[in-house]
Parts: C-alpha cells; sequence; structure tokens
C-alpha cells in the first residue's frame, strides 16, 4: 500500500516532490512551520535569554503605548514624540532597564534626560492655564479659543491662538455647543398634504388673473425673524397682495 502510495504521489507531483510527505513539500516550499521556527532560533541558551529580554521588552513598550494613545486620541502609534517617549520609558523604568528601553525607543539618552528636566520643571504658561480655567467655568464652557483670545486680551495677557489653541486640548478644556436652531425653509418638504398639481408646472399665463404663485420668504431683523407672503400674478410677475408675519405659518394676503 505504501508503495502504491508513493507511486501516485510520483504520478501526480512528478519528480522529487512525488516522493515528499505533505509537510516536507511545505518546508520545501518556503511555508513557515513551528519547526522551521524553532530550528532557527539560537542553541546558545544565554542568546535565547537576550532575545526573551528583547521580546519582554518590546511587549511591554507596545502595551504602553497603547494605553498613552487611549489617554490622549492625538498620539500617533509608531509616531511617538521625545516627550512621549520619554513618558513610556518613566512608566516602565522599575521593571526594565532604562538602556533597554531608550535603546527600543530609538530614544538618545541626552534627548531622554533633557525631556525629563522639561517634565519635572516647571510647567509653562502656568498662571495662562489658570486663567483658561477661569474663563472656561465664568463662561460656563461655551468659550471656544478664539473667544478665549479676546478675554484674555482685554485682560492685557497677549498671546497667539494656536497657544491658547494647544493649552485648551492640554488641559482638557472640552467646549459645549448647543444645538443651532434650523431655519425656517419652504423646500424643505410638505408639513401638510400637497396640494394638487394643476398647472402641472407651466406657470405661463395669458391674461392678467389666470394664475397666481404665492411664497414665504424670511427676513432677519434687529429684533427677530419677518416673514414676507406676496401673490404673484403669472402673466407680468406684479405683485397681486402681501402680506408679513413673526411666524411662517400666518394666512396669506
Amino acid at each position: 500500500m505504501l508503495v502504491y502510495k508513493w507511486a501516485q504521489n510520483f504520478r501526480e507531483n512528478g519528480g522529487q516532490w512525488g516522493l515528499m510527505t505533505k509537510s516536507e513539500r511545505r518546508q520545501a516550499q518556503g511555508f513557515p512551520t513551528r519547526a522551521s521556527l524553532e530550528a532557527s532560533l539560537p542553541d546558545d541558551p544565554a542568546e535565547l535569554r537576550r532575545l526573551a529580554a528583547d521580546l519582554l521588552v518590546d511587549k511591554a513598550l507596545l502595551a504602553e503605548e497603547l494605553a498613552l494613545v487611549k489617554k490622549d486620541e492625538s498620539v500617533l502609534p509608531g509616531s511617538l514624540t521625545n516627550r512621549q517617549k520619554t513618558q513610556v520609558v518613566d512608566a516602565l523604568s522599575l521593571e526594565f532597564p532604562v538602556f533597554m528601553l531608550l535603546e527600543h525607543l530609538g530614544l538618545s539618552s541626552s534627548s531622554y534626560y533633557y525631556q525629563k528636566s522639561v517634565l519635572n520643571g516647571p510647567q509653562p504658561y502656568a498662571e495662562l492655564r489658570l486663567r483658561l480655567h477661569d474663563h472656561a467655568r465664568r463662561g460656563l464652557y461655551t468659550y471656544g479659543y478664539r473667544r478665549m483670545w479676546w478675554a484674555l486680551r482685554h485682560e492685557g495677557i497677549r498671546v497667539s491662538e494656536k497657544v491658547i489653541r494647544r493649552l485648551m486640548i492640554e488641559e482638557a478644556i472640552e467646549v459645549r455647543t448647543s444645538r443651532r436652531k434650523r431655519r425656517y425653509s419652504s423646500y424643505e418638504g410638505e408639513i401638510s398634504p400637497a396640494p394638487r398639481n394643476i398647472v402641472k408646472r407651466d406657470f405661463h399665463a395669458d391674461q392678467p388673473g389666470e394664475l397666481w404663485l404665492t411664497d414665504i420668504t424670511e427676513f432677519s431683523a434687529n429684533n427677530g425673524k419677518l416673514y414676507l407672503s406676496a401673490i404673484i400674478d403669472c402673466y407680468d410677475g406684479m405683485v397681486v397682495g402681501w402680506r408679513t408675519g413673526r411666524h411662517p405659518h400666518h394666512r396669506a394676503c
């Protein structure tokens, strides 16, 4: 039976492939297997320990980077700034050697200690950050960075809008926005059953008084909205009558 199987494989696959098992063919074709992976590992126990240590560091760095992304949506995975890398190193410095963390992150020791001194030093714009929180509370958290810039400018504090915007993001000062009331529009659809299309969208008239049209127009005034309802004669465009009101649902003239 075994000889028959070999002969069948030889006929189907031909040459040396016909005399190989499936696992041997996969290995010969370059498909990775557990055995090939284990065979590629070094035999030296010390080298294996170094490899395991590197993998543990990579795993911890990846987990800390993902945690940083969850805290701050502006963080780009795989593109950490030196400041963010320093924060990751400080978070893992009690578990792993600092030099290994720096090596895996591609951060030089000089850049690390510089960023560390900046993080531990006095916070820039400390007074301005307090003023931003104060204005945000007084404005019921409705001030955007432009309105905040004007409020600070009236106090004699001159700083760019970009700085204010960045500080508001860093301080997590959220701006509450109310849903703007939609303007009235006669094109939003019928709120009642549509009338019969008697004229078939043909607005031509051969004599005065044959066909009239009406519509409502909205105007913005200082003390509110004003609505104008006019009746137009399709013969010559003359205004037959008109009426104004505070609401768009008043009867036509």
